[in-house]
């Protein structure tokens, strides 16, 4: 019955991943990618890996897809009207159709020809993560035996949002109200729901050193409760200023840095951690980061869903 199930999910994601190439219209193709990152997520969980399934549902689609729309929206607002015949392509470009059946066919040979019972590296990051005091192996992977990849990808969260802010003018973009108070409906559920979302934040980051959690998946929780409160017309409180925002989004790169700089005073190498502190150094920068990453994904959508330069809201 899975299997039936399993066909038909690659079979949907293949089918809109084609529609998201349509040339129909930009609006059309960036919806289509928002759904792609919707059943990516789904995708994901079939495959055992809750982790990844929420980093895409959140951030491939859910932020990702807000900034598409924006783009799309300013796109429209520049280009009114129909767009004119000349500049409308029709068909299949021959190149990046050939570039695609290329790729398609290797990554089908390599499916192909992998080793009935691949050994990979599992066993090794298993018996590291063991070692390490931190069970969880995707969190093991992405602090510990990968960091110097997960301190860029901060970084690069970090300069997406301030590259964000310098396309708007206003410097107090995040004290704005997105909308009106919700009504009694929306409004009572956000009341009750976001305090829950905000412990599950904190029962993620408890939890990802042994089950699946950790800061991404926390800040992304994070990021979806501040995006529903900015949605039902709350604003951001008034001790909430500027410094507060730019303290938020930046605390987590800088203790990460720090920590990362911390084992060379005790003669070690950059990301060495030492034994004894190393779950809790790893549990520091989990709980700094969780609160970067969200503060960036709710300054990501409101940053977003403002008006530009032009006046023109997405």
């Amino acid at each position: 019955m899975m299997l039936v199930f399993d066909i038909m999910l690659m079979a949907v994601i293949v089918w809109i991943a084609l529609g998201s190439l349509s040339p129909r219209g930009v609006y059309k193709s960036v919806v289509m990618f928002v759904v792609f990152g919707l059943f990516m997520a789904l995708g994901w969980v079939r495959l055992g890996a809750p982790d990844v399934a929420l980093a895409e549902a959140a951030i491939g689609a859910g932020v990702t897809g807000v900034i598409l729309l924006d783009a799309a929206g300013h796109l429209r607002q520049r280009t009114p009207g129909p767009i004119p015949e000349r500049h409308v392509r029709r068909g299949v470009a021959p190149l990046p159709l050939l570039a695609s059946v290329i790729v398609f066919f290797v990554l089908a040979l390599l499916v192909v020809n992998l080793p009935a019972e691949a050994d990979g590296l599992a066993p090794l990051m298993t018996a590291g993560a063991e070692d390490s005091g931190i069970k969880n192996v995707v969190t093991a992977v992405l602090l510990d035996f990968r960091g110097y990849d997960t301190l860029l990808e901060i970084a690069v969260l970090m300069l997406a949002t301030v590259a964000v802010f310098s396309l708007r003018d206003a410097p107090d973009i995040l004290g704005r109200r997105l909308a009106g108070f919700a009504g009694p409906l929306l409004g009572s559920f956000t009341r009750i729901v976001t305090p829950f979302m905000l412990l599950i934040a904190g029962h993620l980051v408890w939890i990802g050193s042994s089950e699946p959690g950790g800061a991404f998946q926390a800040g992304a929780v994070l990021g979806a409760a501040g995006i529903l409160l900015a949605l039902s017309g709350f604003a951001s409180p008034r001790w909430a200023g500027r410094r507060v925002v730019r303290l938020s989004l930046t605390v987590g790169l800088l203790v990460f840095i720090a920590i990362a700089l911390y084992p060379l005073f005790l003669g070690g190498t950059l990301l060495q951690y030492p034994d004894e502190t190393r779950k809790t150094l790893i549990l520091a920068m989990e709980t700094w980061l969780t609160l970067s990453i969200g503060a960036s994904l709710v300054s990501l959508f409101i940053a977003s869903a403002s008006p530009g330069p032009d006046g023109g809201i997405a």
